[in-house]
């Protein structure tokens, strides 16, 4: 299990992402304390997840290759309210991220045990695509190996 833990105080900008149909567009993060503090960040439209990669994250993309699914897990992780993001590869040691509520701009919870589209983008773009599936747990982390 990989788990970045960065112990920064952030003043948290409005994020702001334009989006159509899901696919993200343009936005901010990559200006802000949180992309330059190397923390993820999660956003959604239209039903469809997306995570944006910090950029000194460049192995990240080849770390998720063999991704078959993610499972989504909101619950407390040391108190506080967070997300586990599980990138499934059928492996021993899938990758696997737990971040803050403050790195989220909306719940998951209209998706409850279905399937959506959840895609990766960095700078340059998306990155990958895969279907994945949220549930809610007590506490993170929630899916072990």
């Amino acid at each position: 299990m990989f788990m970045k833990e960065k112990n920064v105080i952030l003043d948290i900008p409005t994020m702001i992402t334009k989006s159509d149909k899901g696919e993200l567009l343009e936005s901010n993060y990559w200006n802000t304390e949180l992309n330059h503090n190397g923390l993820f960040y999660l956003t959604s439209n239209a039903s469809v997840g997306r995570l944006l990669v910090p950029d000194c994250e460049p192995h990240f993309l080849k770390e998720i290759k063999e991704t078959q699914y993610i499972i989504l897990c909101s619950g407390l992780y040391h108190s506080r309210q967070a997300m586990e993001i599980y990138f499934e590869d059928n492996t021993h040691t899938p990758l696997t991220l737990i971040i803050t509520y403050e790195q989220i701009d909306r719940t998951f919870t209209d998706r409850d045990d279905q399937f959506f589209d959840f895609d990766i983008y960095t700078k340059s773009g998306k990155k990958a695509g895969f279907k994945a599936q949220h549930r809610f747990v007590g506490s993170l982390p929630a899916l072990t190996t």
